[in-house]
Order: structure tokens, then C-alpha cells, then sequence
């Protein structure tokens, strides 16, 4: 509502008024919102507020009417529908990556030449195990995956062992006629370190540091890996400590510092084990050796296997 007030003087009127200024119209856009218009003491009418507010509705109107259509709203175009419907990738089978490095056999050695032979202590029987494997599969092994050493060493011969810690090993030894020239002997020379009793073991924390990348997806890797740390698992004991990490695209924990005696734990934590991805070693090491100072035992042996 608009109220328009006149002039409410006492002052004497003159004999001849002096030329009235024209009063003073509402703007157009005023006008078109009034809805009631109230007029005291004035000569306006409201016929003419009446008149302007119709005017400038229809210019409104007007304006309104020819101005043209706003443009339609733009869409993100929709992806083609063969490629949702694509076929998936075809998975390759894996490759046989295997390889050995070319071995050659020892000269035969004079004694009296050569009197000094070194051996190691710690030997390796791999070989006869990774045979074994080739030959159930039906697949004939390469010649230089046969390491006799290996084979020799795979087996117990129960030798006799030191009767106490005081003497570190014990040496038997063997003579015999050569299978092959009986005019040549063999000397088989056997050594037996001494049997530290498993009751006086010290406690062992061990993390174990697994390669889970796609690499490892073939039955002689991560699923023998499995098998392998299965075997383990029934000689930990409840002082030791084990934890598994892995590392493929990135390191993941997959098993926290754990007792030995919780073998159901254990066991549940390695058959979660799956390969893919890519290889990240070293965040893997780093998180390994952070398990490895979390499960730390004093005066035990703390060990991080790769």
C-alpha cells in the first residue's frame, strides 16, 4: 500500500497561486507493484496510477513473450554401448619361467695334489624335492636342475650324533669299491652336528615376508609356498612369535605378531593368501621389520625371512 500525502499548510493563499510543479508520478516499476493506492490531500488520480500500472504490465508482458527460449541444458555424453557390453579381457594362462644356470661337473682330483677339500655345513637339498615334483607332473626335468650333491644330502643316514654340546660335530666315514670301476674306491665322509633339544630351544619371532604378486600365480610358487609354511606350523611352539606380511602392489599385514601355539589362526591367515598384482619389495621390508620390532624378544631369535 502507498500512501501520497499533500500539503497540509495554514499559510494564507495568495490572490493568484503560483504555477503548481506537476506531482509527481511513480516510476514504472513502482507503479506495476502497487496494489492499493490511497491518495489524501492530493489532486492525483487514481485512474492515472491505474493507467501507468496497466501500461507497465503489458510492457512486461511484452518483453517477456519475445525474448527467446533459453538453450536446452547440455548432457555429458552417454558412453557407446558396445564398449559397455565389451567382452572382459582373456586371462593368459601363465608361462613356465623356469630356468637353472648351466652346472659343470668337478675334475676328478689327485690326493695327493689337492689334500684339502672345504664343504659347507649348511647344505641344500632342493634339488631332489624340485625333481620329485617335475617327475609326478610327467615333465622330464632339465639336466641342469639335477644337482647330485643334493640328492645326496635330502637323505638321513643317521649318523651317530655328539654325545653333548661340548663337541660341535662328529665325523663318520665310509670305503668302499666305486660302482662303476672297482678299481676305484669311494669315501663318503659324514658329519653330525650336535641335536639342541627342542625344549631348549629359545623363543623365536619370526616374520615371514611373502612375495603375493601376480608372478607367484602357478602351482610350484605361492600354493607350494603354502604348503611348505604349513608343515611349520605344528612345530611352533606357545613362546614363539609369528607374523606374515605381504607385498604385491602394496605391503598388506596379514597376520599380526601371534603366538605359536594359536596354529587354527595361523593356518586361517595362509590360506587367505592370493596372488596377483605388482611387486612393491620395499614397503613390504619396511612394514616386515616394523612387525619384526613389534614381536621383538629379548634374548630370543627375532628373524625377518624373505
Amino acid at each position: 500500500m502507498a500512501v501520497i500525502a499533500g500539503c497540509n499548510s495554514t499559510a494564507p493563499i495568495a490572490a493568484e497561486a503560483p504555477t503548481r510543479a506537476p506531482a509527481e508520478v511513480p516510476s514504472t516499476d513502482q507503479a506495476a507493484g502497487l496494489d492499493r493506492v490511497e491518495v489524501t490531500g492530493s489532486r492525483m488520480r487514481r485512474a492515472e496510477i491505474e493507467s501507468t500500472r496497466q501500461a507497465a504490465a503489458a510492457r512486461k508482458l511484452a518483453t517477456t513473450a519475445s525474448a527467446p527460449p533459453p538453450p536446452p541444458m547440455a548432457y555429458a555424453p552417454v558412453a557407446d554401448q558396445a564398449y559397455l557390453s565389451a567382452a572382459p579381457l582373456a586371462q593368459t594362462a601363465p608361462t613356465n619361467t623356469e630356468n637353472y644356470q648351466q652346472r659343470v661337473d668337478n675334475p676328478v682330483q689327485r690326493a695327493s695334489e689337492q689334500p684339502v677339500s672345504t664343504f659347507s655345513v649348511d647344505v641344500d637339498t632342493g634339488s631332489y624335492s624340485n625333481v620329485r615334483r617335475m617327475l609326478r607332473e610327467g615333465v622330464r626335468p632339465p639336466a641342469d636342475s639335477v644337482r647330485a650333491e643334493e640328492f645326496i644330502n635330502y637323505f638321513g643316514y643317521q649318523h651317530p650324533a655328539p654325545a653333548d654340546r661340548s663337541t660341535p660335530f662328529r665325523v663318520t666315514t665310509e670305503l668302499a669299491a666305486a660302482p662303476w670301476n672297482p678299481q676305484r674306491q669311494l669315501l663318503m665322509i659324514g658329519i653330525k652336528g650336535y641335536d639342541v633339544p627342542k625344549a631348549t630351544l629359545p623363543a623365536s619371532n619370526l616374520v615371514f615376508l611373502l612375495d603375493t604378486s601376480g608372478s607367484m600365480d602357478s602351482p610350484d610358487k605361492l600354493p607350494l609356498l603354502k604348503q611348505a609354511f604349513a608343515m611349520l606350523v605344528p612345530q611352533l611352539r606357545a613362546q614363539d612369535r609369528v607374523s606374515i606380511v605381504v607385498y604385491a602392489g602394496s605391503a598388506g599385514l596379514v597376520l599380526a605378531p601371534t603366538p605359536g601355539d594359536r596354529q587354527a589362526e595361523i593356518l586361517a591367515a595362509l590360506e587367505r593368501l592370493q596372488a596377483g598384482g605388482s611387486t612393491n619389495g620395499g614397503d613390504g621390508i619396511r612394514l616386515a621389520y616394523a612387525m619384526a620390532r613389534q614381536g621383538f624378544i629379548k634374548d630370543g631369535v627375532n628373524r625377518v625371512i624373505l
